[in-house]
Formats: C-alpha cells, structure tokens, sequence
C-alpha cells in the first residue's frame, strides 16, 4: 500500500525560482543552486517537503516576511 505524500504545492506557491546548474561532462556529475520565491499555503507548518532522487542537498536558507522584518533561517550540513 502507497503512503499518501504531500506535494510542495499544498504548503509553498513558488512564483519565481533562479537556476544555477553547474554542469561537469567528464564526471558526468552537475552541481548547483537553486532560489526560490513565493507564498506559504495551507495549513500552518514548520516544515516543506522536497522530493528528489539521486540528488544531495547540502544546504537550505528559508527567509520569512512579515510585517516585523525579515528572519532567517539557515540550514547546513
């Protein structure tokens, strides 16, 4: 039996993402970062789900707007 999986679109509404792919032919490997702008939706929450195979993450930065300032969050492995 399938596990029900949340979708990243459930919780964050990107509107503009920046791309910066790196890529290395000789390792057949690519490398890079990748920025993301839009609005929380849904259900409150302190997590977002990201699905990706093959892929390691090595670093997440989440900034939230509000009306007191802005506040980071970095996460690093």
């Amino acid at each position: 039996m399938t596990k029900d999986v949340t979708r990243l679109f459930t919780q964050f509404q990107p509107k503009k993402y920046a791309l910066n792919i790196i890529v290395d032919p000789d390792s057949m490997t690519f490398s890079g970062t990748v920025a993301m702008d839009g609005y929380r939706s849904g259900r409150r929450s302190k997590r977002l789900t990201f699905h990706q195979n093959g892929l390691t993450i090595t670093g997440a930065r989440v900034t939230k707007h509000d009306k007191s300032g802005d506040a980071a969050v970095i996460i690093d492995r």
